[in-house]
């Protein structure tokens, strides 16, 4: 795509590690550097002394992963964020809204987008189990909530659009994952009628935009 071959432009890098089931994608995009499959990698021994040493000289502000916008009012702009920055936020992240070990985070947000870090990061530092929703469920309402229910997940973190899919197709008629105790959620503004079904079917759960 236009965005992907703008972002490998930007970043001119060296080496891109990518899996068997995107290389003709990436033939399409022309790229010139070296290869890495993931598949490959994955049956590799690691070089425990680098490993070593690169940890050794490693810093808080070193970076820890960078996203780039969707591009749709021109060119992506990148973000680079350290280590610190999440450290940082995830420390109040988790203290605001009361994350602790006994929580189940049911996770939506792809973890290739940066709202993933709160779920992945928030369970790293307080012991909270992380549920990974498979895709597919959002089109299934009946297959979510059971989902939800099954998995007793009691923290969502996810995007509007997502919450409004189980009010839209009057999910909780057919089942309530009454375990969830906060419900988090940002980028857009919740509609009021929506946010008042999730209220009515989980008065006790906190919400938050």
């Amino acid at each position: 795509s236009l965005r992907l071959q703008s972002i490998l432009d930007i970043l001119q890098a060296d080496c891109l590690i990518t899996s068997r089931m995107y290389e003709k994608e990436l033939e399409q995009l022309g790229y010139k550097g070296k290869v890495l499959l993931a598949e490959k990698l994955l049956q590799t021994e690691p070089e425990i002394r680098i490993l070593e040493g690169i940890r050794r000289q490693a810093k808080d502000t070193d970076p820890l992963y960078g996203i780039f916008t969707s591009g749709s009012t021109g060119t992506p702009k990148g973000v680079v964020v350290s280590h610190r920055s999440v450290i940082d936020f995830i420390d109040q992240f988790t203290d605001i809204f009361h994350i602790t070990q006994e929580d189940v985070i049911g996770n939506q947000a792809p973890w290739d987008f940066d709202v993933s870090v709160k779920d992945i990061y928030s369970a790293l530092k307080t012991g909270a189990r992380v549920e990974i929703i498979p895709k597919r469920m959002f089109s299934f309402p009946a297959q979510l909530l059971d989902f939800l229910c099954e998995r007793q997940v009691t923290t969502l973190i996810w995007a509007v659009s997502a919450l409004c899919i189980i009010t839209t197709l009057r999910g909780f008629s057919y089942k309530v994952p009454d375990k969830i105790r906060k419900v988090l959620f940002s980028g857009e503004t919740m509609p009021i009628k929506h946010l008042n079904l999730w209220r009515r079917y989980l008065p006790d759960a906190m919400y938050v935009n």
